[in-house]
């Protein structure tokens, strides 16, 4: 099954694609527009058109999140901008209206790497998106934009998507940087370039799988990545792997993902990259 192919099953599988569906639809060119705006402002500030078939499997995640938030207002009976998108009582209310909602929450969230979670919804409620919105949603909508910004599974503990998949809560008293700090602790030894430290070139998600019986699983959610987990009993091997090449890459050249700093200087971490993917399906 090709990369395309196995994220379209896996974004169906954890969002629940539906088809044909008038109230989701869109003109082509909006689609693009908003998927070129969304990649410039979240991974790479200079893509341009030719650019997006290197997103397109990314942006089919995208696309089902942003479902998301027009399934509310279909729900809610309008689609109007003053529809109630905040009900009382309703946990997984989402205060972001559209994709540019999300787009000015990751606007938000860059100027405010040292400020904690109540912080950030103080300084949301001064947009006017967002000045009558509760916690909870305000809450919700930020973790969507974690999700689709850095790439890491914030979500609440009850919309876990799979047993196997963790979902991380960003509480009120850490600041962003604690935060995403906590998820990729540092070695303790740091990589060089010696031998010792040296990736070995059949280190590729192909060899992994056919060769050293080591089941590779795709995650969405970066911090996950490269977890391997081993079940005694079954004496079987699972690791999980980060699908977008991409975007690691592109993280890396623009400095968006402190948690890639453990990994080394940005030529290792690229030589890391490239191997690992080499003749990957992904």
């Amino acid at each position: 099954m090709s990369g395309l192919a196995a994220l379209s099953k896996l974004a169906a599988r954890a969002f629940g694609r539906r088809q044909k569906d008038p109230v989701l639809s869109a003109k082509p060119d909006d689609i693009k527009n908003e998927g070129l705006e969304t990649i410039r402002i979240f991974i790479n500030k200079d893509a341009d058109e030719k650019d997006l078939p290197a997103y397109e499997d990314y942006l089919v995640l995208y696309r089902e999140e942003i479902k998301a938030i027009k399934r509310q207002r279909h729900t809610n009976g309008t689609q109007n901008e003053e529809a109630d998108f905040d009900r009382i009582g309703n946990q997984k209310a989402l205060a972001a209206r559209d994709y540019k909602s999300i787009i000015r929450i990751v606007k938000v969230l860059v100027g405010a790497k040292a400020k904690c979670r109540s912080c950030v919804r103080d300084e949301l409620r001064r947009c006017d998106d967002f000045n009558s919105s509760s916690d909870t949603a305000l809450n919700n909508s930020i973790d969507m934009a974690f999700r689709l910004w850095l790439m890491l599974n914030v979500r609440r503990f009850d919309q876990t998507l799979t047993p196997d998949t963790i979902s991380l809560q960003w509480n009120d008293d850490d600041t962003l940087d604690q935060f995403v700090t906590q998820q990729f602790p540092e070695a303790t030894e740091p990589m060089t370039s010696n031998a010792s430290h040296r990736v070995d070139a059949d280190f590729t998600a192909v060899t992994l799988r056919e060769h050293r019986g080591i089941d590779v699983v795709w995650t969405t959610s970066l911090e996950d990545h490269l977890r391997l987990k081993y079940d005694r009993k079954k004496k079987t091997a699972r690791l999980r792997v980060f699908p977008f090449k991409r975007i690691l890459v592109d993280h890396l050249k623009y400095g968006y993902a402190p948690p890639m700093k453990p990994l080394g200087s940005a030529a290792l971490r690229r030589h890391h990259i490239e191997i690992l993917y080499t003749q990957s399906p992904c």
